[in-house]
C-alpha cells in the first residue's frame, strides 16, 4: 500500500471508497529495487505510453522506448524537465482530461533531440572537471 492517505487527502472529491483504492494498491501499485526488472515491466505489460508525477518512473519509460509525458505538480520536476527539454504539462491539465489519449498531443520529443548533445557533452564536462571516470565517448 502506497501512502493511500495521502492520496485521500490530495483528492477530497475522489468517487472511490477507501476500500477500492487499498484493493487498487494492492492489485496494480509496484515496487522495484532492481533497474532491469522495473525495465521488464515495459515489455511484459505491452505499455506504450506513461505519464505521471513520478520523474524517474518517466525515465525509465523512455530508456526503454516508451514516449514518456511529465505531469509537473512541483518546482523541482518543472525545473528538470524544464532543464532536460522533456515533455511536460502542469498538474491542473490533468484535472481537465477526460481521456489518456488526450495526452498524446503533449509527447513531442522535438525539443529533447534538439538539446540533447548539448547536455551531454556539459554533462560529460562536469565529470572530467571534477575528476570523475566515465565511459562516455561523446564528440
Amino acid at each position: 500500500m502506497l501512502n493511500i492517505k495521502w492520496r485521500l487527502k490530495a483528492f477530497p472529491g475522489l468517487l472511490c471508497s477507501t476500500n477500492k483504492i487499498i484493493d487498487y494498491d494492492n492489485n496494480y501499485s509496484r515496487v522495484y529495487f532492481n533497474l532491469n526488472d522495473w525495465a521488464e515491466l515495459y515489455s511484459q505489460e505491452n505499455i506504450s505510453f506513461a505519464f505521471g508525477t513520478r520523474f524517474h518512473g518517466n525515465m525509465v519509460a523512455m530508456h526503454n522506448g516508451i514516449p514518456a509525458l511529465w505531469v509537473t505538480h512541483d518546482s523541482r520536476t518543472k525545473e528538470l524537465t524544464d532543464f532536460l527539454h522533456l515533455p511536460s504539462i502542469p498538474l491542473k491539465i490533468i484535472n481537465n482530461t477526460k481521456y489518456v489519449e488526450e495526452l498524446f498531443k503533449y509527447c513531442n520529443y522535438d525539443e529533447t533531440k534538439k538539446h540533447y548533445s548539448r547536455l551531454c557533452r556539459n554533462y560529460i564536462g562536469f565529470l572530467e572537471e571534477n575528476g570523475i571516470a566515465h565511459l562516455y565517448n561523446i564528440k
